[in-house]
């Protein structure tokens, strides 16, 4: 029997992640047959990469598997040109010159600094809640995030945005909601002329690092961003919270123009109340999930692409707010009508002393059943 290893991803592995793990990653692809997909559920390509010791017994020619994967991964690239997706260019002067700066300013914070802050924090106060697995995002994940805004999907006339845009101009408010150690925070920064970012975080030693991770960005790395076509100092203000993300007068965040959750572990629980927070957030604006889609029917899916993360593959979704129901289409469909019709009969009910509270709800099930 194939043995399945504890790092088995629930969405399936991409091709191209198998054309770059030598020879034992292309025979095991041969042998289950290739058929994964990066969109798709627990394919045969995800168990590919971890097949088990009689599948790595077995003689296979590398180049068949080879040739598979390239054919599978130029399908992907043809799906994606279908559904009008773009990949962006990491190579032009801006993004290559914000990237060095970031990579530069979190030089000494790697994930694994941050990782061993939270695990020791999660230990020694006993929380056993999964939504505090640490994962950091990757600087590419975050730039094409915010590059994709600014050249698509904030623009005038896009989607919901309003007829100023969103990110088509310096400033704007990126929130990080979650943000361990401040590195997307930083990306951010790196990428556009925010007027405000800010981060929230529970745990109190990544929040503690995340302090010395901006105060560094702040008096040293920033001033490298000058060089860039004209571009004036950082005056971005950033600020750090330390609490629940769900708490909203800690920080304002239904106020952002980019709102960013990796919830790659939250709960539905968790995740049902963060969606009933962000219908405080204004038409055009942006949320952000990594891994875990926002099942809400105030934004619409726009984009969603896979990313290397800390942890391995992570896909991102990115969703605009849509609407706000509003009273005056409640009226429309009929639903404070209804409501006044209740409290009508209610009324009625109370004045001809109708029956006790228990009483009623008994009846309702019985009459139902």
């Amino acid at each position: 029997m194939t043995e399945v290893s504890p790092f088995f991803e629930p969405r399936g592995k991409d091709h191209d992640d198998l054309m770059e793990n030598s020879e034992e990653s292309a025979i095991n692809l041969a042998l289950i047959g290739g058929c994964g997909s990066a969109l798709g559920g627990a394919t045969h390509g995800s168990r590919a990469v971890f097949a088990g010791k009689k599948a790595k017994q077995t003689p296979v020619p590398v180049k068949i598997a080879i040739e598979r994967a390239e054919k599978l991964r130029k399908e992907q690239e043809l799906e994606r040109a279908q559904r009008g997706e773009e990949e962006i260019d990491f190579n032009t002067p801006e993004i290559k010159h914000a990237r060095e700066i970031y990579n530069v300013a979190t030089s000494l914070y790697s994930s694994e600094v941050g990782k061993r802050v939270a695990r020791r924090e999660r230990e020694e106060c006993e929380l056993d809640d999964v939504s505090f697995a640490y994962g950091e995002v990757s600087f590419d994940a975050i730039c094409s995030v915010i590059t994709k805004i600014k050249q698509k999907f904030g623009k005038e006339g896009t989607g919901r945005s309003p007829p100023e845009g969103i990110l088509q101009a310096p400033g704007g408010r990126y929130y990080d909601l979650g943000s361990g150690t401040g590195k997307t925070l930083i990306a951010a920064c790196a990428v556009h002329e925010f007027e405000y970012v800010c981060g929230v975080e529970f745990l109190e030693g990544l929040y503690n690092t995340s302090q010395e991770v901006v105060s560094k960005w702040e008096t040293t790395h920033k001033k490298a961003l000058q060089p860039v076509e004209g571009r004036e100092p950082s005056s971005t203000l950033i600020e750090l919270f330390h609490g629940d993300l769900l708490d909203t007068t800690i920080a304002d965040w239904v106020s952002g123009d980019v709102v960013l959750c990796n919830c790659a572990c939250f709960s539905s629980d968790l995740m049902e109340q963060l969606i009933e927070e962000t219908e405080a957030m204004r038409v055009g604006s942006f949320f952000v999930t990594v891994t875990k889609e926002f099942l809400s029917e105030s934004f619409v899916l726009v984009d969603e692409q896979e990313y290397d993360m800390s942890w391995g593959k992570g896909t991102v979704f990115i969703y605009q707010r849509d609407f706000i129901k509003e009273e005056s289409s409640l009226e429309a469909d009929g639903l404070v009508e209804e409501d006044e019709e209740e409290e009508e009969n209610e009324d009625e009910v109370g004045e001809g002393g109708g029956m006790e509270g228990g009483e009623e709800e008994e009846s309702k099930l019985n009459d139902a059943g």
